[in-house]
């Protein structure tokens, strides 16, 4: 509609410059010695016109020759800029999904963007970590605790991971207390039917098996005892 609109305009104005141009009997005179020469008014306007329109088209393109470089500069940084969110989204849908090796391939591609380095880095952390590729998770937190500074967010969250945090995702009982006993060097056992309850969630574990053991029991509705250096795990009862 607005192009039909601008149609009609221009129509409507050339009708008035012809019409104009029917009663104008004027001339320009250029005299250049010896030389004279006789333009009617009509045709020095219109040659105006065409040079100026020339001129304009003219120094447009020398413009946009000028300014090429940044333009394909500014093209590849928002085609860099997409890739690295699409990225982004695909390291965090990986590792939703459990598919933790291609999630930190897609966070390594996230985080050539600085916006997204520090979330990218978290999540290659967590990948890793998963994987328990600890060398390549502490590598990870590095990057994220510098990366994250610039965007005000505490790093000392992220660097829980390194100072205990029990990742828990789907792991039964008997798995956990296996994962602790190596890390205390004394026997964790887990009685009855309570060996194969599978837990999900985060536990903060601070190297102290005196306190660590009955707060895991707690979080999952369990009762501990000790039996000299060992410790038990059995289901309240009730819980199964």
């Amino acid at each position: 509609m607005r192009g039909l609109i601008w149609l009609t305009l221009l129509f409507a104005v050339a009708a008035g410059f012809a019409v104009l141009a029917t009663f104008n009997h004027g001339q320009v005179v250029m005299l250049v010695p010896p030389y004279r020469v006789d333009v009617s008014l009509n045709l020095f306007v219109l040659a105006m016109l065409a040079l100026f329109v020339a001129l304009y088209v003219i120094i447009r393109v020398l413009r946009n020759i000028y300014k090429m470089p940044e333009r394909v500069a500014a093209y590849r940084n928002r085609q860099r800029s997409r890739r690295a969110n699409i990225a982004l989204r695909d390291a965090v849908a990986n590792l939703f999904a459990g598919r933790y090796t291609r999630a930190e391939k897609a966070a390594r591609e996230a985080a050539e963007q600085d916006d997204n380095r520090g979330v990218a880095a978290i999540i290659g952390a967590r990948a890793a970590h998963r994987m328990r590729e600890f060398a390549r998770r502490d590598a990870w937190l590095d990057e994220a605790q510098g990366s994250l500074r610039r965007v005000q967010v505490d790093p000392a969250m992220i660097a829980g991971w390194r100072r205990g945090l029990l990742d828990l995702d789907g792991e039964t009982v008997d798995a956990i207390a296996a994962r602790l006993q190596s890390a205390y060097g004394m026997r964790i056992a887990v009685e009855g039917p309570l060996a194969k309850r599978s837990v999900t969630g985060l536990v903060r574990v601070t190297g102290d098996a005196s306190r660590d053991v009955p707060r895991l029991a707690k979080l999952i509705g369990a009762e501990w005892r000790q039996s000299g250096g060992d410790w038990i795990l059995r289901a309240s009862d009730g819980v199964y």
